[in-house]
């Protein structure tokens, strides 16, 4: 079982749009309980008055920072000097910090190295060395778009329920426009991206083996997943669109599994 964590969620304002912050509660609330809800930014600037209404709606506490100077961000120094207050505090074991910056890389080590559960929460344009800088991270833009489709899927499905109860009913198809892919500065070799499933199921047989307690192909699962995870900081099953991560290792990676007294244990299909 997974530690639960008490954390920090700090919130870049600038370089975050408000249709990830629900993603965002609902993985941290997997990992445990937020205590702080901050979220930094120019509030002046029209940009971030849905952040303004979200503050209120969603009880986040808004710390107003001013630009004195145009196309400036002066958030990100205040995020890291309330950071540092936070973990000499002492009262969280954990800190998420929701921007695709990477100017925020030391800040994460460095909780890293005061005894701290490091979780960035960014986009798919992000430089890898964000991800290199944390325990956990969130691939936002991905994790939106397996929401969606999800939700879309749903939608389809209660459609052509409808359908089949109506025979008067015309079909009628339905469309998903997805969203233009953002311009990154970044290059295609830097960012972080998804692994592949053909590439997973290499590493993951080469876990098995590596495993502590492997014995004739079955590993124990929990040894897997955290070499898995301490590997692949972005992993995600719901980005492949799979509900947890036994029904990931099932059903898209062809794993076996059984239980033996408390303990699962697993082996690739032959």
């Amino acid at each position: 079982m997974e530690k639960d964590y008490t954390i920090a969620l700090l919130i870049d304002c600038d370089n975050l749009s408000t249709d990830y912050y629900e993603i965002i509660l609902n993985e941290l609330s997997e990992l445990g309980n937020i205590r702080y809800k901050r979220a930094y930014g120019d509030f002046s600037n029209s940009k971030n008055k849905s952040w303004s209404e979200l503050c209120i709606e969603r009880a986040i506490v808004p710390i107003h920072t001013f630009a004195p100077v145009k196309k400036k961000n002066t958030s990100d120094m205040l995020i890291a000097i309330e950071a540092m207050d936070l973990l000499y505090k002492g009262d969280v074991d954990a800190f998420c910090l929701a921007t695709s910056d990477s100017d925020f890389c030391r800040l994460g080590q460095r909780l890293i190295e005061g005894g701290m559960y490091v979780v960035i929460a960014g986009k798919e344009q992000s430089h890898i060395s964000l991800s290199n800088s944390c325990d956990r991270f969130l691939m936002l833009d991905k994790l939106k778009e397996s929401l969606d489709a999800s939700k879309e899927t749903e939608k389809k499905e209660e459609i052509d329920s409808e359908v089949a109860k109506n025979s008067n009913t015309t079909n009628a198809s339905t469309q998903t426009t997805k969203s233009k892919p953002e311009k990154s500065s970044v290059n295609n070799e830097e960012k972080v991206s998804a692994p592949t499933l053909e590439e997973l199921k290499s590493k993951i047989a080469n876990y098995i083996g590596k495993t502590k307690h492997y014995d004739n192909g079955w590993a124990n699962y929990n040894e897997v997943v955290i070499l898995l995870e301490k590997e692949y900081k972005q992993f995600n099953c719901k980005i492949y669109n799979a509900k947890n991560k036994k029904e990931f290792f099932k059903e898209l990676i062809g794993c076996k599994m059984k239980t033996e007294g408390s303990t699962c244990r697993i082996s690739m299909e032959k």
